[in-house]
């Protein structure tokens, strides 16, 4: 990983340019925004990937609360980032594919530079699509993510696409003739599945984004948002009622890791999947759980029950991690 400091007026934003080397000889750069200024260094690191058609330049309220904007006196030294290739029509990267490979690269590129700037506590939040490379690198950066946020996630990506159709015909009562096989295989035939992630260490797959499968790996407190009027981020069960993708990512979660019941948060907005998140919602979570797992030291790469194995060839730094193929939500 190489690292460019763009040259920029203080104070802060810092925007940083890190390229990620390919093994194929490609490159790839991710835009990394700095939200405080070097002198002002919190020495805990709150990094946010974000949604769809947001970049790391966006405006996020959610970034500057972190930041210290919040009645709670707490601060972090908060990152943004633009993936590599995202969006495709403006950036540094215009024109590039983003993929589910690209993501887990480039989330693990990305941990990797905060972690050789010093920073050794770490929290993760992912907006909506951005909850895809937050999971990936609680996976594979254990030993220095202490916190994670999901904010309106979802299961999988073809689940998202059921549901966005199932819960608009639902509304005129034709739920039942929606034909969810067929979709199913329709959203999953856009994401390539077990194809090894390059760059990375050990075996790490893609799986169709299914996060309801990579959350089994993540043994670290997680806080989940979720919206009561999201059509895109929620299912329809036999009965009619609504769940989001966020309640059932949650029971999964503490299904497979008990002891988290305590610490595990969600928390229910008002509104559709755009609804504004309310000021000092979740600085003061990620906060305590920062401090509470300061000193809880997990190997590098480790994730549930998941064993090592040797890594992969590439100019990314690499760690042990390995991941087994997708599973069905239960």
């Amino acid at each position: 990983i190489s690292v460019k400091e763009k040259d920029e007026s203080p104070p802060s934003p810092q925007i940083y340019e890190c390229t990620v080397s390919l093994s194929n000889g490609k490159t790839r750069t991710i835009e990394i925004v700095r939200q405080r200024d070097k002198k002002e260094s919190a020495n805990r690191a709150v990094l946010i990937f974000p949604g769809r058609s947001a970049t790391g330049v966006s405006d996020d309220p959610q970034a500057r609360e972190y930041a210290g904007n919040n009645d709670k006196n707490i601060k972090f030294d908060v990152y943004t980032v633009t993936l590599g290739g995202y969006p495709k029509t403006t950036g540094v990267d215009k024109g590039v594919e983003t993929t589910e490979t690209t993501c887990i690269q480039d989330a693990n590129a990305v941990v990797n530079f905060l972690k050789n700037s010093g920073y050794k506590e770490i929290a993760l939040h992912g907006n909506g699509i951005g909850c895809v490379p937050v999971l990936a690198a609680a996976q594979l950066h254990a030993d220095v993510v202490k916190a994670v946020v999901l904010d309106r996630g979802f299961t999988s990506a073809k689940e998202v696409v059921v549901n966005a159709v199932r819960n608009f015909f639902s509304r005129f009562g034709l739920a039942r003739w929606v034909p969810e096989p067929i979709l199913r295989g329709f959203g999953g035939s856009a994401f390539p599945v077990s194809l090894k992630v390059d760059g990375v260490g050990g075996e790490i797959i893609t799986n169709q984004m299914d996060n309801s499968e990579r959350i089994r790996r993540v043994k670290t407190p997680i806080a989940f948002v979720e919206a009561n009027d999201d059509q895109w981020m929620s299912r329809t069960n036999r009965s009619g009622a609504k769940i989001s993708f966020s309640q059932d990512l949650q029971r999964l979660h503490i299904r497979q890791y008990p002891d988290f019941k305590d610490k595990d948060f969600l928390l229910t907005l008002p509104g559709n999947h755009g609804a504004p998140l309310p000021q000092n919602s979740l600085v003061d979570w990620v906060d305590r759980m920062m401090r509470m797992r300061a000193d809880v030291e997990l190997p590098e790469g480790e994730a549930g029950d998941t064993s090592s194995s040797s890594s992969s060839s590439s100019s990314l730094p690499s760690s042990p991690h390995s991941l087994s193929s997708s599973s069905i939500l239960e």
